[in-house]
């Protein structure tokens, strides 16, 4: 009976298991330090990236819609003085 059982039963494969010789915890906690310090240098480099092309964008349109109201306004004033210069000529023409 113990030679069939053997014979269908199949063996777990052995496990790597490597134990150092030498381990320094405290070189080991410097390491995930920097690297920390080193995830969060990245973030903030990468919002401010994020942010200075953002603030890029926004003064761009901002600049846009007052250049853009600029040329509105002139516009309009080059209409005002315009059409008081005519009512000006108007009024010598007629009373003189």
């Amino acid at each position: 009976m113990g030679l069939i059982t053997s014979i269908f039963k199949q063996r777990k494969p052995r496990q790597f298991n490597l134990k150092p010789r030498y381990y320094d915890e405290h070189k080991e906690r410097l390491q995930q330090s920097e690297d920390r310090v080193r995830k969060e240098l990245e973030m903030e480099l990468e919002n401010k990236r994020k942010h200075s092309y953002e603030d890029a964008i926004r003064g761009k349109f901002k600049g846009a819609i007052e250049d853009s109201r600029e040329k509105k306004n002139h516009k309009v004033k080059i209409g005002i003085m315009i059409s008081t210069i005519i009512a000006i000529v108007y009024i010598i023409f007629n009373y003189v």
